[in-house]
């Protein structure tokens, strides 16, 4: 049986606890997003049942990372490069919509939306680095 890591500065790569402290701040920020959107009408409250399951699996996925579960970092890269394509496509859908431009609140939440994408990409890029590979093994 693997002995289970602690998270002490000394035993957990930098490049995994940045990692995910990245994943903790896209969480935070997709429940701002959501809400914003809640409550500017841009969306129903679908939105934020989903920012809530996406919050959640970042959250659990990322603390079992953290503690240097190989099954974790792998499910998180799945689950994240599928909220990375949702996102995507929720803002593309909105600059080619059918609605016309968009207005100041739009691109607020499109702001949110990209800003997401960008730290999920870097907490993806930190925890597949090459000081951060070992700790998985």
């Amino acid at each position: 049986m693997r002995a289970v890591k602690g998270d002490t500065a000394g035993s957990v790569p930098e490049t995994v606890r940045y990692s995910f402290a990245v994943f903790v701040a896209a969480a935070v920020l997709s429940l701002l997003n959501a809400v914003y959107q809640l409550s500017n009408g841009l969306s129903g409250a679908l939105v934020l049942v989903g920012a809530g399951i996406e919050a959640s699996l970042f959250l659990v996925l990322g603390s079992q990372m953290r503690i240097g579960k190989l099954w974790a970092r792998m499910a998180l890269m799945a689950f994240a490069w599928v909220f990375v394509a949702l996102g995507v496509l929720f803002v593309v859908g909105l600059f080619t919509g059918p609605t016309g431009p968009i207005g100041g609140q739009e691109l607020v939440a499109a702001i949110g939306y990209l800003a997401k994408i960008v730290l999920i990409v870097i907490g993806t890029v930190l925890m597949y680095r090459s000081e951060s590979y070992g700790y998985f093994r």
